[in-house]
């Protein structure tokens, strides 16, 4: 038996998909097309994994007869000019071909009385189709297991394992049994999202654990800054709704607070006319409070019917999407608080939501490091096609960007594959990643990980650390984001569950350091990126991406300038 053998259980695969989403589950589909031995693994249960089961089942998209160029426009214009324009035309573009591609799939998209997906206009710029989110990964899974493609569950990878500066697998434990996992592969594609933070309720399988192992590896970061969304919820029982209810926002004087701050999204109220920006919805909730004219409510007393139907999610057949009750605001203050929202005033509050990752990539998907892709949330910001703000800070993006992504990954990481050699993991490396993965398991006593995690929290919830942003707070946070990151060699883990934890706080203390420094890096305002102290726009200095790339223990940063002269759209 080789000392690999010893170390724990080795599993070998052509291409390992981590993460068992809507983007690596597509990616794995993908990749098996060509022939390759895929095998997908997810920390949670494949079919169940991922935003996409509470998700709002919407995926914008743009029909061959709708005018790319146009909705490019208004990415670029939106993204206030940082965006990758090569991967807007490419998402955009990519989006009708790779729905109906997956329509054939089985999958359960919303049909129209002729039994042709139904596309609405989800928003002034951009139409959308939908599916049933309590059936989508289920078949999706299914679909990906008649393929051929395997699957493992309960398996938290933590560390990509290289040779030569190549990744060639890596590592993992079983949450059931604790067993260490040794994973060789001759391509590997992260698709386990992006950094929530544990924040926010629903939405928090995902800890930025790939994001950290791509970082670690050698991976560039672009925009993290960008990754401070915010949404808002009802304040009693954080219900996350997406249906646009903040048309009737008021605050305790009963005006309407976007027509207060932003008439101009205020105006969008015809059917698919709406311009939703959730940044300047929680802007206008927040000016109000800091302006002691708290708190806010949602408040229908006043509503004409049209905006009744509008609000309830009418025009965008809200009902039709299979969502879970609790996902329900109506539902969930009738239940919980015996509150009527057809009558009664009902508090909302911002709330934070976290952001897509910033691993860099291009247009196959393939990040800067060799035999390492990246799809979906953890790649959102690091194709850069939304600019200066993340994807999730407007509805319906997230989901496609999944698909897309996952599609080209897969086709890409499929080809290359034939080319590559099988791979060779150095029983001395997966030791050492052994060693350093159980650490906190050899550990008597110490602090838990939540610790660590409500540290972080301290800096990255608060509006006025990382929505209305000062050089001064900023600084703030990032010594406290240091404090929270020297506290992880203290962490004790007396279980595979609790080791689990102690990675996912390893992800989050992560991007929230690739976050704050971004964004003190950046001196200006750009898109979602407010900073008080730089409050105009610097095209001069800073039409430019930061990019960050680990060097030793330090965070190395530099500019590189977006490439407008090249691109349709410019300043």
């Amino acid at each position: 038996m080789s000392s690999l053998d010893d170390l724990g259980r080795v599993i070998c695969a052509d291409l390992l998909v981590i993460g068992g989403g809507l983007g690596g589950l597509v990616a794995s589909i993908k990749g098996r097309e060509s022939g390759a031995d895929v095998l997908v693994v997810d920390k949670g249960g494949i079919g169940w994994a991922g935003q996409v089961p509470l998700s709002g089942g919407r995926c914008m998209i743009v029909p061959p007869e709708d005018d790319l160029d146009a909705w490019v426009k208004w990415a670029v214009e939106g993204g206030e000019y940082l965006n990758n324009q090569d991967w807007a035309y490419a998402f955009g573009g990519d989006t009708h071909k790779c729905m109906m591609e997956i329509a054939d799939w089985e999958m359960p998209f919303i049909t129209d009385d002729k039994g042709q997906i139904e596309v609405i206009q989800r928003m002034r710029a951009y139409k959308a189709v939908q599916f049933k989110t309590d059936k989508f990964m289920l078949r999706l899974r299914r679909h990906a297991v008649r393929q051929g493609v395997r699957t493992l569950n309960k398996i938290e990878v933590v560390d990509l394992l290289q040779k030569d500066g190549r990744v060639v697998g890596a590592v993992g434990f079983d949450l059931i049994d604790g067993e260490f996992c040794i994973f060789k592969a001759k391509a590997t594609i992260i698709a386990n999202g992006s950094s929530r933070y544990k924040r926010q309720k629903l939405f928090n399988m995902n800890c930025g654990e790939g994001v950290a192992m791509a970082y670690r590896a050698g991976a560039e970061m672009i925009n993290a800054e960008f990754s401070n969304t915010y949404g808002f919820t009802l304040k009693d029982y954080e219900v996350f709704t997406r249906d646009p209810i903040y048309y009737l926002f008021v605050n305790a004087r009963g005006e309407r607070v976007l027509e207060k701050h932003y008439p101009e999204l205020a105006a969008g109220k015809e059917p698919g006319g709406e311009m939703q920006d959730y940044s300047k919805i929680v802007d206008a909730m927040a000016k109000e409070v800091k302006a002691g004219n708290g708190p806010i409510y949602f408040d229908i007393s006043q509503a004409r019917p049209e905006e009744m139907d509008m609000i309830r999610g009418k025009a965008l057949k809200t009902e039709r999407l299979g969502r879970a009750l609790f996902m329900n605001p109506w539902t969930v203050t009738r239940a919980k608080g015996s509150i009527d929202m057809n009558a009664d005033k009902v508090e909302f509050m911002p709330m934070f939501v976290g952001g897509q990752g910033p691993i860099r990539i291009g247009l196959e998907c393939e990040t800067t490091v060799e035999g390492l892709w990246a799809v979906g949330d953890a790649s959102a910001l690091g194709c850069a096609w939304s600019g200066a703000r993340a994807p999730g800070s407007r509805p319906a993006l997230g989901v496609p960007f999944a698909i897309v992504s996952g599609y080209r990954a897969g086709v890409s990481a499929g080809k290359a594959i034939a080319d590559i050699p099988d791979p060779v993991v150095d029983a001395s490396s997966a030791r050492e990643a052994k060693e350093i993965a159980f650490a906190p398991m050899r550990r008597e006593t110490g602090i838990l990980p939540f610790d660590v995690v409500y540290r972080v929290h301290e800096v990255v919830v608060p509006l006025d650390y990382n929505f209305y942003r000062t050089a001064e707070r900023l600084r703030e946070g990032i010594a406290k984001i240091e404090a929270a990151r020297d506290g992880l060699p203290e962490v004790k883990a007396g279980n595979p569950h609790e080791l689990m934890k102690y990675h996912e706080a390893v992800g989050m203390a992560n991007s929230a350091e690739l976050t704050f420094r971004a964004a003190l890096m950046r001196a200006e305002s750009r898109g979602t990126h407010r900073r008080l102290d730089f409050p105009a726009r610097d095209d001069a200095n800073w039409l430019c991406w930061i990019v960050q790339k680990r060097a030793g223990d330090e965070i190395q940063m530099y500019t590189e300038p977006v490439p407008v002269e090249r691109f349709r759209y410019r300043p």
